[in-house]
């Protein structure tokens, strides 16, 4: 039992605690940055402990910590990371810690004695470990428990900093992204007006130097039967002849290149150029081009994010590029059938044919344009976390005008579809910056889903289009609806979605109204039941196979099917 006065002063000193973690919470919770909050804990327990050296860590990966602050230790050391095998739930000797731990070692070499852990929920987020105390005392239990009361207290805010400063990383990313693809859709409005390739490259420059502030570039362009140099802004003739032995390297690639301080031959030519990255330019994977850049303004590194955004810039203007030399030859040859006959081929180009996605799954999609280039669109894009994401569009209108309004939609697509993983936030952001970017008559009908191939779920919005159809392997029909208004039309659309299950044996098929609505000479409609018929008594083809035949039988139904809309169809099965 405590004598009367000793007992008295217990209590005076842990209600003294009390206060002072009161004071501590009370300032820790004011603040947002997960660095002032370590700050402060350590310089409220260092002087009240009366420790010259700590070190707090966070956990940064499954067996790694990263140091955040030290005090009285190298400032070198922040920053970096340590790995560990395992960490203490509770106040440790660092001696106490296993031998083989690569963590004790470190701590060791710091002069750092004891750890503290910093728990949330039941979980680690990190550690606090104290060098030896002023006069060699060693930590009463009422110590310990306060040291730990505070962590439990800054655990939380900590966590809470934590979450707000990935947040706004992500709110940067995405804005980051939102001024991209803004910029994409710009650059398109530009190139898609001309065909005059000085213009063409003259607004490509313009889109590096606002976007990435880039002002020197060297365009490489694929001619018959090689690479030739076509512009060059900033770089001397010096500069060009270091390259030119190396063009067949440069132009050979087909993912941009970042250079670094590899000593081999093409890396020292490129740095004695004055090149800090290649791009290739590439068509359906072709190369059609190169685009050789300097370093930026201000001499800020190209990120792996700034060269994926160059190689979609890229690609569009390549599309412009190849689509003005295409009509100067033309013109030249007075044979505007002939360009646009080139133009319908680099527009199929643009649909995808990789239809392999995975051994369970068959896929299978056709475009017939009732021009030489149309407005119809599909696509099959392997997503970057193994999902696979099936499209199908149709803009209005017909011929080179919808075709390049196609264009847009999926370069747009392709830019956003691996940033925003909600469909309905991703259709709504399509929609607002085509209704920015086109007059009122001009609007697309569009349908997106993504399928997971190991879950076998589909999740699908449909923003106006003729609903798919889903049958089951019995003939069950059903139909995929869920969505919205067509994009392109108004503002502030909201689109919804929905995740189906697909099961062994379903096909979907996925059309444009250029099926349903081809006429035969009686002005009858195909129409959507003599589809549904059609394919129930051929659901045991395979896509391609089902695909042609539909074609062929609204062929037989319409009076000439190249006098009528685009047809277009993706069908997937499992």
């Amino acid at each position: 039992m405590f004598p009367e006065k000793s007992k008295r002063r217990y209590l005076e000193e842990r209600e003294q605690d009390l206060n002072d973690l009161f004071e501590v919470s009370s300032r820790l919770s004011s603040l947002t940055n997960y660095e002032s909050i370590i700050e402060q804990v350590l310089l409220s327990l260092m002087g009240r402990l009366m420790i010259q050296k700590s070190a707090f860590m966070l956990i940064a990966g499954e067996v790694e910590l990263q140091l955040i602050k030290t005090k009285g230790l190298d400032d070198s050391l922040e920053g970096m990371t340590v790995k560990y095998s395992d960490l203490p739930e509770s106040f440790s000797p660092v001696s106490d810690l296993n031998d083989f731990n690569p963590l004790k070692e470190f701590l060791i070499e710091n002069n750092i004695e004891v750890l503290f852990p910093l728990i949330r929920k039941g979980s680690i987020l990190g550690i606090l470990g104290f060098g030896k105390r002023l006069l060699g005392k060693k930590y009463e239990n009422e110590e310990i428990n306060y040291v730990s009361s505070l962590l439990s207290l800054a655990a939380s805010s900590i966590e809470n900093a934590l979450i707000v400063a990935d947040v706004k990383r992500a709110n940067k990313g995405l804005d980051r992204k939102n001024q991209e693809l803004q910029t994409l859709f710009e650059l398109g409005k530009e190139l898609n007006s001309t065909l005059d390739l000085d213009v063409i490259v003259k607004q490509f420059g313009y889109a590096l130097m606002g976007q990435l502030m880039v002002t020197k570039f060297l365009l490489y362009l694929k001619t018959d039967s090689s690479f030739e140099l076509f512009h060059s802004k900033g770089f001397t003739q010096e500069h060009i002849e270091i390259l030119s032995p190396y063009v067949d390297q440069i132009t050979g690639l087909s993912e941009p290149l970042l250079v670094r301080n590899k000593k081999n031959e093409l890396q020292n030519a490129l740095r004695q150029a004055n090149i800090a990255a290649l791009i290739p330019l590439t068509i359906q994977g072709e190369n059609r081009g190169t685009l050789c850049i300097e370093e930026r303004k201000g001499n800020e590194p190209f990120s792996t994010d700034d060269l994926q955004f160059l190689h979609t810039m890229g690609g569009q203007a390549i599309i412009s590029i190849e689509n003005a030399r295409l009509f100067k030859e033309s013109l030249e040859r007075q044979r505007l059938q002939e360009e646009l006959n080139i133009a319908r081929e680099i527009q199929q180009g643009l649909l995808t044919s990789d239809f392999n996605i995975g051994s369970e799954w068959k896929v299978h999609g056709k475009n017939v344009a009732s021009l030489e280039v149309g407005g119809d669109y599909f696509d099959v894009i392997k997503l970057e976390d193994g999902r696979v994401a099936l499209v199908i569009a149709d803009v209005s209108g017909k011929g080179a005008g919808a075709s390049l309004l196609m264009s847009n939609v999926q370069a747009s697509l392709r830019a956003l579809i691996n940033i925003e993983s909600d469909l309905g936030l991703l259709v709504r952001r399509i929609n607002e910056i085509l209704y920015e970017n086109t007059t009122a008559d001009k609007f697309v009908t569009f349908f997106v889903a993504v399928l997971d191939p190991i879950s076998r779920k589909l999740t699908y919005c449909n923003a106006g289009h003729n609903p798919p159809l889903r049958f089951s392997e019995t003939g069950e029909v059903t139909t995929l609806e869920e969505g919205g208004l067509i994009i392109g039309m108004m503002p502030g659309v909201e689109y919804e979605t929905e995740t189906i299950e697909i099961v062994k044996g379903d096909k979907i098929v996925m059309y444009t109204d250029g099926i349903t609505e081809a006429e035969d000479k009686e002005e009858v409609e195909y129409g959507e039941k003599r589809l549904i018929d059609h394919i129930k008594r051929n659901l045991q083809l395979s896509p391609e196979e089902l695909l042609g035949s539909i074609v062929d039988d609204v062929n037989n139904h319409a009076v000439d099917l190249s006098s009528q809309d685009d047809v277009t169809l993706l069908i997937l099965e499992t």
